[in-house]
């Protein structure tokens, strides 16, 4: 395969940011090959670590996040936690904004995929038919569940129509576990 100058930039580029599956999910004219990014996204979930934040992990505390990235551009208290934002990523943590020390572990990790235009159709072609999806009325967001090893990977969108905006990887919890997770398989 002959490599192009912009191509090699794309490396470097991607290496420096540690998004190396970015890069190879990415076509000779620039365009994300949904399929491949998918399939990575699957892979790493059952991993329980995000390809965006490399090296991070569900098992991660607090104080890996901030040597590996510094300071988030947005902290904030989520509903279930603390949430720390950064370009393409966020983390949520156990405990809220006054209760994070370096010890502190992480709930969630999402991943923004709104620039990849991936939909519900894309999904259901790599990765089959969701174990569980469902309208979230509260929210008022569609969401889609697969199981991911022993992880839950999941998409959001506003409608089963509409583009997918955000990824999540997490362990799900034990309610979530008795109710949905069993139709995981």
């Amino acid at each position: 395969m002959l490599c192009t100058n912009k191509m090699k930039k794309q490396l470097i580029t991607a290496i420096l940011m540690g998004c190396f599956i970015v890069l190879c999910s990415t076509n000779a004219s620039g365009k994300t090959n949904k399929h491949e990014l998918l399939k990575a996204l699957h892979a790493s979930a059952s991993k329980g670590e995000s390809y965006v934040a490399n090296g991070i992990t569900l098992n991660s505390q607090l104080k890996e996040i901030k040597k590996k990235f510094g300071e988030p551009k947005d902290k904030q208290d989520d509903e279930w936690g603390a949430l720390f934002v950064y370009d393409s990523f966020s983390i949520l943590f156990s405990g809220y904004l006054s209760d994070l020390n370096d010890s502190s572990e992480i709930l969630e990790l999402r991943i923004f995929i709104g620039n990849d235009h991936i939909n519900y159709k894309d999904i259901i072609k790599t990765l089959g038919k969701p174990n569980h999806e469902e309208y979230n009325d509260a929210e008022q967001r569609w969401q889609a569940f697969y199981k991911a090893g022993d992880n839950c990977l999941a998409f959001f969108s506003d409608g089963k129509e509409s583009q997918m905006f955000e990824a999540a990887i997490f362990k799900p919890a034990a309610e979530f576990k008795k109710k949905q997770f069993k139709k995981l398989k």
